[in-house]
């Protein structure tokens, strides 16, 4: 397994972890199995992805790598990557793929995406596609601005985007719950998520956003799926 411990400058800026709390990230693959159906929202994603045979594919923020390893079970050919800022999820997502050969491993790289550019990281993979999944929420609207516009200098020209996020509740009952999400997260970072703001930041950064809808509804809210191209 290929671990890149190059990363970009303010790596150690200070972060929120998955669940605000560090001594809660073990619990993190519970929970979303629990409250966030997890499992059918990997489904959906990995259906979205439209992964062909040896393309490179990066998780944007890959967690404890869940989906990468979902991903690994979809095709056994392509190249996988998963980029993180957070070492403790990564060492956690190393972990999913010790049964493995090392060439079905993904090469794992600890990087801020929301701060500097990630142009001048050593090997930078070049994906046919880049996949998100509940990482944008995270980032202040700065930051998110920064995180697409990294997202760009990934892709190979034509690739694409799939983002999948929080974003308006499709009812009241996913509105109520996407409000305990906010309150948890912050009310300012989360804003653009709540005003369905994420594909026009999309465009801002060069993509084509070529579709947007309501992927799944939560306990806490309504996912979004959107897909963009580089062009």
């Amino acid at each position: 397994m290929t671990d890149k411990s190059k990363a970009i400058p303010n790596k150690e800026e200070k972060f929120v972890p998955a669940l605000r709390y560090r001594w809660a990230t073990g619990l993190y693959d519970w929970l979303m199995e629990t409250f966030v159906k997890e499992k059918e929202l990997r489904r959906k994603t990995i259906a979205a992805l439209h992964v062909s045979p040896r393309e490179t594919v990066v998780d944007f923020g890959c967690g404890t790598g869940s989906l990468l390893r979902a991903i690994r079970r979809h095709t056994k050919n392509g190249t996988l990557v998963g980029f993180d800022l957070d070492k403790t999820v990564l060492d956690l997502a190393k972990q999913k793929f010790s049964d493995l050969p090392p060439g079905q491993t993904p090469s794992f790289f600890q990087v801020n995406l929301s701060t500097e550019s990630i142009a001048e990281i050593d090997e930078l993979p070049k994906a046919n596609c880049l996949v998100s999944s509940l990482v944008f929420h995270h980032l202040t609207t700065r930051q998110k601005r920064q995180a697409f516009n990294n997202a760009n200098l990934v892709l190979k020209p034509g690739g694409r985007f799939i983002l999948v996020d929080w974003g308006p509740g499709a009812t009241f009952l996913t509105k109520l719950g996407f409000l305990s999400v906010r309150l948890f997260d912050g009310i300012a970072v989360t804003r653009a998520n709540a005003m369905g703001a994420l594909p026009n930041l999309m465009a801002d950064a060069g993509f084509e956003v070529t579709a947007t809808r309501p992927l799944l509804n939560t306990v806490f809210g309504t996912i979004w799926l959107h897909e963009g191209l580089k062009t």
